[in-house]
């Protein structure tokens, strides 16, 4: 692996290249989640001096419980669903991925977050900010505990869709219900995965073929509810292009 580059090979064959982000990108990110937080708690905080009312100690232990629940779950509710992201994360661009290239899973994006306290030691993120410059991998002690790396989100080159079969009847196109939340939903790596998988898919061994567009539909069907009806005639091959066609075709995504 290249210093500051991270390079996954899937088990269908096909490459990916990851820039890692910066401490500087990290750090304005950090920057804006933490004024985030700070305007939450701000406006949590507000809400709860009604209880001053009734009590002040109540209040007061409120407010520091939910200063608690908010710095610690921002965070963790974020990056789950938004795919790795939090704000900070989205306007610099940089995204948090499993280091083998898998679907993040919930207990890395609660493990990393948790470990913040032991990164931010003993202020201002000093040895998170050391972790990160010694690694190969640009990974604080949370990143290395949950397996997890920071890289920054890039554009791939528009791609030639010519090569991939396209069905003139696509019945995803009668449900723009279900075409929003494809598109809204699936991660672009997945997606890039499905077209890189369409456009070599002669070079590939036909019981393998079959494996692998049948379990590129499971993985995308996780992230949409369709109806049986819609793609129960529909080939694993057939489904994937359909899937493509709508997400990435059409909404010229490229």
């Amino acid at each position: 692996m290249i210093r500051n580059k991270l390079v996954i090979l899937t088990p269908e064959g096909v490459r990916f290249s990851f820039q890692m982000a910066g401490l500087a990108s990290r750090c304005l990110a950090l920057a804006i989640d933490l004024a985030s937080i700070a305007t939450i708690s701000w406006t949590v905080s507000t809400a709860l001096r009604i209880f001053s009312i009734v009590s002040d100690e109540i209040a007061g232990a409120l407010l520091i419980l939910s200063f608690f629940i908010i710095g610690i779950s921002y965070g963790i509710i974020l990056e789950w669903f938004l795919n790795g992201q939090t704000v900070g994360k989205r306007v610099l661009g940089i995204r948090v991925i499993d280091m083998d290239g898998m679907r993040l899973k919930f207990h890395q994006v609660a493990i990393r977050n948790l470990l913040r306290s032991l990164d931010s030691l003993p202020a201002f993120y000093f040895v998170g900010g050391i972790a990160v410059l010694a690694s190969r991998r640009r990974q604080r002690l949370g990143d290395f505990v949950a397996n997890t790396v920071v890289v920054k989100i890039s554009t791939p080159e528009k791609p030639d869709f010519s090569c991939i079969s396209s069905d003139k009847f696509n019945s995803l196109r009668k449900h723009p219900e279900i075409i929003g939340e494809l598109r809204n939903r699936l991660p672009q790596s997945l997606m890039l995965l499905a077209l890189k998988t369409a456009m070599r898919r002669d070079m590939i061994e036909a019981e393998r073929r079959q494996e692998i567009f049948s379990e590129l539909r499971m993985e995308i069907r996780k992230y949409a509810s369709i109806p049986a009806e819609i793609e129960e005639d529909l080939s694993d091959e057939r489904f994937v292009f359909n899937v493509i066609d709508v997400v990435l075709k059409d909404a010229g995504r490229w």
